[in-house]
């Protein structure tokens, strides 16, 4: 009899646990819910007008020659063209009474205010807008005469 007892438990608990195990419970959902205010949409940054001349001093160093203040000679860059975020023209500086001018293409970065140019023959220069008329500029010329320079523009 113990068995036959013991044997009805087990099946009840078990009937129990199954049908426990396989119910599920409807949670009421409240009909008012609460809306939240997406996120303003960021704004792209206004991207500058640089057309036009800036001009400045320069400072770097330069495999063989070492470090250099260029002799406090000005150096100026003539931004002819821009498309949004695109822009080229000219560099002209002069050493030793002779006037160089080289070309280059540039970018202006998405941030609106960060420069990268390629230039003729000469290296790569980033920089960045530290105001509507300043920029400053790292020259980068990596090769044999290998040389970085340091320019500081303001447009005039």
């Amino acid at each position: 009899m113990k068995f036959v007892l013991t044997m009805l438990i087990v099946i009840v608990v078990t009937a129990v646990l199954a049908t426990g195990c396989t119910t599920t419970t409807t949670i009421p959902v409240s009909t008012q819910q609460t809306v939240q205010a997406s996120p303003a949409v960021a704004q792209s940054p206004v991207i500058p007008n640089i057309t036009g001349t800036w001009t400045g001093t320069m400072q770097g160093y330069e495999q063989g020659t070492g470090f250099s203040d260029y002799h406090n000679q000005t150096m100026t860059m003539i931004v002819t063209g821009q498309q949004g975020r695109i822009f080229s023209g000219h560099y002209v500086w002069t050493t030793n009474g002779t006037m160089t001018t080289e070309g280059f293409a540039g970018v202006i970065g998405p941030d609106g205010t960060t420069l990268s140019t390629a230039e003729e023959d000469d290296g790569y220069s980033t920089g960045f807008l530290t105001s509507g008329n300043v920029l400053e500029l790292t020259w980068h010329h990596a090769g044999p005469q290998y040389g970085v320079a340091i320019d500081s523009l303001k447009k005039i």
